[in-house]
């Protein structure tokens, strides 16, 4: 269940007690009332299983859990060896890249306070913050290349550089996210600084966004020397390595040296002209070569590991497989650890409160008699296995019935190849023949369909139609824009930040919080 990303909760752990004692016919102390065992139980048996332990869990999306799966991974691995044995990459050669954002509204840290104070605060710089794109990358041979910045305006400024790392760019966007033209100026940043040529080549590594993919940047990428690999599809989080090991420890420094302004500046709010200066000291803090080796190290990607996953880490994607027959043997073996554990810890309880010992019950009459037909176990021929017993109590987490699809699920995919360059001019003549086709330059005009403002907050979205809203906001997860949206194809939009993503692209709850305002949470 934990590998699952489906864990017990204490509570599940309680009454899973309580259903194997009574399915067992175990003599116990627990209440019938709450039909669970009762929290003393629960501490001794932490107790006796010291390999367990009340953890507080990572947020993990549905869409990251299924994206995440053993067939797209080894697509990914099997395309990235080719090019690797191809053109003889070596570990400088090969390249990270990611946006993150930072807020001039810092994440207080930690403080020391006084004991038995119920609410203790701390100074921000607002209530809610603005956002900044930055754009880092950095080697398998521990370089870092000094970030790009985009910040939410029209016109860019140079103060707004004032104390951002050497060499670093920046950059005005309206949106305050990247777009093709945003990228390929990183592009030439990077191009720049490494000296990337036909003759001395490199890989960049990155995830599926729109604005990876347009026929500027693949151009321009064949011209350097660059060849672009995407990563599939929900996966970065476990096989980028700036995620791996670099932005959270950036971001944790980030809000420090926050801290330290707005300590240092009392009565003062952060500004887009200080973010920068913030920010370059965090980052002159945490761009290591360690973290940059290790990251690519730990996703597998130098040295080239396929096999760095294991099969328990493609767990979480087996929820949305098809019914199969599960390995009976090693599932066998793993229940009857747990239900071993419990039982026993139930014992030592009824001991301790005067109930009859087990040792004196028939070993027939710990099974259930409807239960003693259909066994397959080999130590009890004659009644419910340990494995059946613990399935039956407390089923693995499966899917109901597949989704449907509006949308083509993406792949990983090598950007500079001929085939993939050729798919997008075919796809651009194919644009341009239908708009001239329908007599128009473009697209017919399609409005975003806005949020239902209910008590509840939900954000289902219905079809009415809002003048005020741009037809090319991009959608959060694939950046595809609304004005290419399907008939009755349907958008979210997130709770914090309030931009827009496919409900294909989503979990699908009403309740959707995007990856980005998602890893700021849980950093």
């Amino acid at each position: 269940m934990e590998k699952s990303l489906y864990g017990l909760t204490t509570t599940d752990v309680r009454k899973l007690a309580y259903e194997i004692a009574e399915q067992s016919g175990i003599p116990h102390p627990f209440k019938s009332e709450t039909k669970k065992a009762g929290k003393d139980w629960l501490s001794g048996f932490l107790k006796r299983n010291p390999d367990l332990s009340v953890r507080h869990p990572q947020a993990t999306s549905l869409s990251r859990a299924i994206g995440f799966n053993k067939p797209k991974v080894d697509q990914f691995f099997t395309l990235y060896h080719d090019v690797l044995n191809q053109h003889k990459f070596v570990s400088s050669q090969i390249w990270n890249m990611d946006e993150t954002g930072i807020t001039n509204v810092q994440k207080p840290g930690n403080i020391i306070a006084t004991k038995g104070v119920r609410q203790v605060s701390k100074m921000t710089s607002g209530e809610r913050g603005s956002t900044v794109t930055v754009i880092c990358a950095m080697s398998a041979a521990g370089v870092h290349i000094p970030p790009m910045f985009i910040f939410p305006r029209k016109r860019m400024v140079d103060h707004l550089m004032t104390g951002a790392p050497p060499q670093s760019v920046g950059y005005a966007s309206p949106s305050g996210w990247t777009d093709g033209e945003l990228f390929l100026k990183w592009m030439e940043h990077f191009t720049t600084l490494t000296k990337t040529t036909k003759d001395s080549p490199a890989i960049i590594i990155l995830d599926g966004h729109h604005s990876h993919k347009t026929l500027a940047a693949v151009d321009f990428a064949r011209e350097n020397g660059i060849h672009l690999l995407t990563l599939p599809p929900h996966s970065t989080y476990k096989m980028q390595p700036l995620d791996r090991t670099f932005f959270k420890s950036l971001k944790v420094s980030y809000n420090r040296e926050a801290d330290y302004w707005m300590t240092s500046n009392p009565g003062k709010r952060i500004s887009f002209a200080e973010m920068a200066g913030i920010f370059g000291k965090a980052f002159l803090r945490s761009a290591t070569a360690e973290k940059a080796v290790h990251g690519f190290a730990t996703c597998g990607l130098w040295p080239f590991d396929a096999s760095i996953f294991s099969d328990d880490d493609f767990s979480a994607s087996l929820v949305t497989d098809e019914p199969e027959v599960p390995n009976q043997d090693t599932e066998t073996n793993n229940a009857t650890v747990i239900v071993s554990n419990i039982i026993e810890t139930i014992e030592a309880s009824s001991s301790s409160h005067d109930v009859p010992s087990t040792s004196q019950i028939n070993e027939d009459t710990l099974i259930p008699p409807a239960a003693h037909s259909g066994s397959t176990s080999t130590s009890k021929p004659h009644g419910i296995s340990t494995f059946d017993l613990i399935r039956s109590i407390s089923p693995p987490p499966k899917i109901a019935e597949k989704r449907k699809r509006t949308r083509k699920s993406e792949s990983a995919a090598l950007l500079t190849s001929s085939p993939y360059k050729k798919s997008l001019m075919d796809k651009l003549g194919s644009f341009k023949g239908s708009s001239k086709a329908a007599g128009k330059g473009k697209q017919p005009v399609r409005r975003p369909i806005k949020v239902k403002r209910s008590k509840s907050k939900k954000n289902k979205v219905d079809d009415n139609s809002d003048e005020d809203e741009d037809d090319e906001w991009p959608c959060l997860i694939c950046g595809e824009p609304f004005s290419n949206s399907k008939s009755r194809e349907t958008w979210l939009q997130c709770s914090v930040c309030k931009k827009w993503a496919h409900q294909d692209c989503t979990s699908g709850s009403p309740y959707f919080i995007c990856p980005n305002c998602d890893s700021d949470e849980s950093d």
